[in-house]
């Protein structure tokens, strides 16, 4: 006997059906030719089927094969009803792959992520037909790390992991966010500045040009700087790191024996008294106080410290050795030991002395003089050089003299005879110049040691210079005093001629 199949979704069957069954129920056995149940048609009729081949009696069109109006109700191949997970698509299916497949559900409808019917032959972990907290879009539940970014589940990004601009959290990458996103450019991340991370995201290090004051940087300019040292602290003297920038030659972190407290190497002479160097005195050369060695003047030590009155310096004080008492012991004419007498004039007050290694520096001429005696002034030359005809410039000699200051903060020059102004002897009687380069103290140049090769003319003092009366063919001025250093020179002329009205080339 053959026995209908129940739908598996027919919802809509019409009423009908429940005859066709009570029908069915009364059908004999297969091979058997005797006439069928006879039942009762929707509109009263009486319909007898044959079983086993015989022909149905009946209204044609009351026939059981229309079961419903408008529906057979049957499988369209067997004549059975409809059934989800065959194998065949009828009625309503829209696919039917007898289960669960990647292409068909389980309902047999189309497997789609969003349809509310999860299938994981399709993969789908999940369907909630959309994002939620529980399912990503694309139907895979979700993981911070998956690559979808589920904003349901709170992720803001999710690009499988760190990118340029996702973090591993699923939060956008963002310098600062306590995360450190290598892909990002970060190095490091420690919410803001650290001891050991920039706000940049960089590992903290001086010099890197980004201030960290969380890593004890006090100023950072990326290198050493004129303000700031390549310890990121200000550059100051006295803090022990060299920085040529802000004008440091050394730092030793206060006075050393190679640097002084001024951050200036440590030279005997440089003006800077540096006690830890050994210097006991530094007054950038011999004066009255000091030594050239930057120690005390004491005759008999062996440094000749003519500022302080020393006139030789054989370091001992024992007479007769041609220095007693750091004066030179010669004849009342005599150039000083070391230097050769050229030529002395007639009356025997002046000299001219040479010096025979020209070592000598012209600013320092004066101690070749003999004892007491100094460098002429040119009142004092043309007063006394009567007869004196000692052959000067060209291939001769050049004689330098006092040393005047020149105006206008030019320096120094001595009056010197030989190449300028025509003089050929030292009889001559040039006008005043102050020609050869030169220093002194009250004003000082840049010409150094020079003109090694000069000789000195030398005077005795004018005899009275110092008594505070101009009353002397000799005298230029006179302040009562043999000072050196003030406006009236130890010689009674004017240190700067120009600023008293006393014409003088190159003066």
């Amino acid at each position: 006997m053959m026995i209908a199949r129940t739908p598996s979704r027919s919802p809509s069957r019409s009423p009908s059906w429940a005859l066709v069954a009570l029908a069915l129920l009364a059908l004999g056995c297969p091979g058997d030719d005797t006439t069928g149940a006879t039942g009762t048609t929707s509109d009263g009729t009486t319909s007898t089927e044959s079983i086993g081949g015989s022909s149905t009696t009946g209204d044609s069109s009351d026939s059981a094969t229309t079961v419903a109006e408008g529906s057979s109700g049957l499988d369209s191949s067997s004549g059975a009803s409809p059934t989800c997970g065959d194998g065949i698509v009828d009625g309503d299916e829209t696919c039917d792959d007898m289960g669960e497949s990647a292409s068909c559900d389980a309902d047999c409808t189309a497997a789609e992520c969003g349809d509310g019917t999860v299938n994981a032959a399709a993969a789908e972990t999940c369907d909630e037909r959309g994002e939620t907290a529980t399912c990503n879009v694309d139907c895979t539940t979700p993981s911070c790390g998956d690559g979808v970014a589920n904003a349901a589940a709170g992720e803001q990004c999710d690009d499988g992991g760190f990118s340029v601009s996702c973090d591993d959290d699923c939060t956008p990458a963002e310098c600062g966010d306590l995360v450190i996103n290598p892909n990002a450019g970060e190095l490091c991340d420690d919410g803001g500045a650290s001891a050991s991370c920039d706000a940049d995201c960089t590992p903290a290090e001086c010099p890197d040009g980004t201030l960290n004051e969380a890593a004890g940087e006090i100023c950072d300019e990326g290198s050493q700087t004129a303000t700031c040292d390549l310890d990121c602290t200000p550059a100051e003297c006295g803090d022990g790191y060299p920085n040529g920038l802000a004008g440091e030659l050394c730092d030793g972190g206060g006075e050393t024996a190679m640097c002084n407290a001024d951050c200036t190497l440590a030279q005997c002479g440089d003006g800077v008294l540096n006690v830890t160097a050994g210097e006991q005195c530094d007054d950038m050369g011999a004066s009255p106080q000091c030594d050239s060695d930057c120690t005390p003047p004491l005759c008999g030590d062996g440094v000749i410290n003519g500022p302080a009155g020393e006139q030789c310096d054989d370091g001992n004080l024992v007479a007769g050795d041609g220095c007693d008492g750091c004066l030179i012991e010669v004849g009342p004419g005599d150039c000083a030991p070391g230097f050769t007498t050229v030529s002395t004039a007639p009356g025997g007050t002046m000299v001219l002395c040479d010096d025979p290694t020209n070592t000598t520096c012209e600013e320092d001429l004066e101690i070749a003089c003999p004892p007491a005696w100094g460098l002429c002034s040119r009142l004092q030359h043309v007063n006394r050089n009567t007869g004196w005809n000692v052959p000067v410039g060209g291939a001769g000699t050049i004689a330098v003299g006092e040393i005047y200051c020149r105006g206008g903060g030019g320096g120094a020059g001595h009056y010197t005879l030989g190449p300028y102004d025509g003089v050929t002897s030292l009889e001559n009687d040039p006008p005043l110049n102050c020609g050869y380069g030169s220093s002194r103290p009250s004003c000082p140049s840049g010409f150094g040691c020079n003109e090694l090769t000069v000789s000195a003319i030398c005077c005795t003092p004018t005899p009275s210079c110092g008594n505070g009366v101009v009353d002397s063919v000799e005298e230029e001025c006179d302040d009562g005093n043999l000072s050196d250093d003030d406006d009236c020179l130890n010689s009674c002329s004017w240190r700067v001629p120009t600023a008293h009205g006393v014409p003088g080339i190159g003066c």
